[in-house]
């Protein structure tokens, strides 16, 4: 179920994240600039601040900002500010000097333009003028807003924001990092598919978190220059964190809560595709229906830790695991810390996006849970190769390094006779015996790890050779023509030939014989290795006769 949930959260996922930056990224058109759009900065205060008391017939809120510019260097200087989600219209001595506006023409992105620096240049001629700035927004929340407006130097500007944003950025750029190394580390122990499936879901959190932090980042904003589809990139990536995280979080406690995780997982699905389809269809912003994503990333932060703590309780203290013990004290402190941010942002959206605990918090609750989870992994690994052995081991012939008979009715069993033909060769050893008699039974299993080589070596193309016995063999080939067969007992007896010359004191001798699977004659593959045997006694007894008659010469 688990990995079905995550099919559909990739699913729209994917989708929403396509629309949003095909025709999101086609409406940096639908954004009129007039005026310089460079980035030239330092710091201005004392703005004084106007709105009217609601908005107008359109809904949109109008604010204004008002200075004086007192120096402006020879050459002019650049004011440079950040605003979100409004259109901006700067005027010196009401002279519009820079706009940038949402075209209203299209309705599909016409009410969030994005987090965005907009920087004015003002010539030495306007020094001691009046600087206006007015801001319309639909948002009633912003009336409050004073944003930062700097005045001056580039260089200045960006290591000045570089700076304020250093910590929160090298936090965001760790989780990404880590998160990178877990979807890595998941694809290399991919054949334990539970567990890879588990640091999988952790490192894709971790890498949907890190970019929610760095997009958000107003120095971002200062490189990139399309706002818009950042701003709604942030909104489907903040929709989007909570399912892998809670699958994640299925994957480490009792099975019992599976249903309600499930369930928790669905929701934020439907939530996400509901704010998307009310994007799409004009009912509902993205920024308005925020408070939706909020209500179900806040649901499913709560959700989780209430199973985590019935986890504990029906664990108890004692027999619960040291991972579940970490998460659940790393999710409560992280969860505290999630809290605080969101409230922090709603009281001010200006300053609310620093998230300085909320990021320091998830790298060290990712980094402990990852490291716990390549520790289980480890040792679930070690247990896997050491079953993989024993089970290799109990089908493997320890004297020859062929299958043994375990393992020659365990593969007849679980093949389809309707679909290829199967034919069984069966090899018997002669001399044996003289061999064990003469020489004893450590050459005697130095001559049957002999025959078993060159049978191999002579068959390998047709299939596996199995040990069925003290002195026999068979290997079962698939779709096999007599002709293959015939050239492959040619290369037996060359081997054997070249064995007797080597080794004139043991005289190799082997018997074989086949038969095609014959639905006719046969009900399963044990009778046509039946019918193969009584072939192979045949030439072992043409065999028998012909040493005879050497010894008899």
């Amino acid at each position: 179920m688990g990995k079905k949930i995550a099919l559909v959260w990739l699913a729209v996922f994917v989708i929403s994240s396509a629309f949003i930056i095909i025709f999101g990224a086609g409406m940096v058109e639908n954004i009129r600039y007039r005026g310089s759009k460079q980035f030239e900065v330092a710091e201005i205060e004392n703005w004084q601040v106007e709105h009217d008391e609601g908005p107008d017939s359109e809904g949109i809120y109008t604010i204004t900002y008002k200075n004086t510019i007192r120096e402006i260097a020879p050459g002019g200087d650049f004011l440079m500010f950040y605003i979100y989600h409004g259109d901006v219209y700067t005027y010196v001595n009401d002279v519009l000097m820079y706009s940038m506006v949402m075209d209203k023409t299209n309705t599909l992105f016409d009410t969030v333009s994005g987090d965005t620096w907009h920087a004015v240049f003002l010539e030495e001629k306007y020094e001691n003028c009046e600087i206006k700035v007015v801001v319309k927004t639909h948002y009633s929340s912003y009336l409050k807003y004073v944003p930062d407006f700097y005045f001056g130097d580039r260089t200045n500007i960006v290591r000045d924001e570089f700076a304020r944003g250093a910590i929160g950025l090298i936090l965001s750029i760790a989780i990404l990092v880590v998160g990178i190394v877990i979807i890595a580390y998941s694809l290399i122990v991919r054949k334990s598919r539970s567990i890879a499936y588990s640091i999988l879901y952790l490192g894709v959190f971790a890498v949907l978190l890190s970019v929610w932090f760095i997009i958000n980042m107003p120095v971002i904003n200062m490189v990139f220059d399309n706002g818009t589809t950042l701003t709604y990139v942030s909104y489907l990536i903040l929709g989007a964190i909570a399912v892998p995280f809670i699958l994640f979080e299925k994957s480490i406690v009792n099975d019992v809560y599976d249903r309600f995780l499930n369930g928790l997982a669905i929701a934020c699905i439907v939530v996400q595709f509901a704010v998307v389809i009310m994007q799409i269809a004009n009912i509902m912003d993205m920024k308005e229906s925020l408070l939706f994503t909020h209500i179900s990333m806040g649901c499913a932060i709560v959700g989780v830790i209430v199973v985590l703590m019935l986890n504990l309780k029906r664990s108890g203290l004692k027999n619960i695991t040291f991972m579940n013990k970490v998460n659940l004290v790393s999710g409560i402190a992280t969860a505290a810390g999630v809290a605080a941010d969101m409230l922090y942002y709603y009281m001010d959206p200006k300053d609310g996006k620093s998230y300085i605990f909320t990021k320091g918090a998830f790298l060290i609750y990712i980094i402990v849970l990852c490291y716990n989870s390549m520790r289980a992994t480890q040792r679930l690994m070690k247990k896997g190769r050491e079953a993989n052995k024993l089970e290799k081991l109990a089908y493997i012939d320890e004297l020859t390094g062929v299958f043994n008979r375990a393992a020659c009715n365990d593969f007849m069993m679980n093949l389809n006779l309707d679909e290829d033909e199967y034919t069984i060769i069966m090899f018997d050893l002669n001399n044996l015996k003289q061999c064990n008699d003469t020489f004893g039974h450590n050459m005697g299993d130095i001559y049957i790890l002999s025959c078993a080589e060159a049978i191999r070596e002579s068959f390998f193309e047709v299939g596996n050779c199995y040990r069925i016995g003290g002195d026999e063999f068979c290997v079962i080939g698939r779709n096999i023509s007599d002709e293959t067969i015939d050239n492959c007992y040619c290369m037996l007896e060359a081997n054997i030939k070249m064995y007797n010359m080597e080794h004139p004191e043991m005289h190799m001798s082997v018997a074989y014989g086949h038969a095609k699977y014959d639905p006719q004659l046969d009900d399963d593959l044990k009778d046509t290795r039946g019918r193969a045997d009584k072939l192979m006694y045949k030439k072992k007894m043409e065999i028998k006769g012909i040493h005879g008659k050497l010894q008899a010469l």
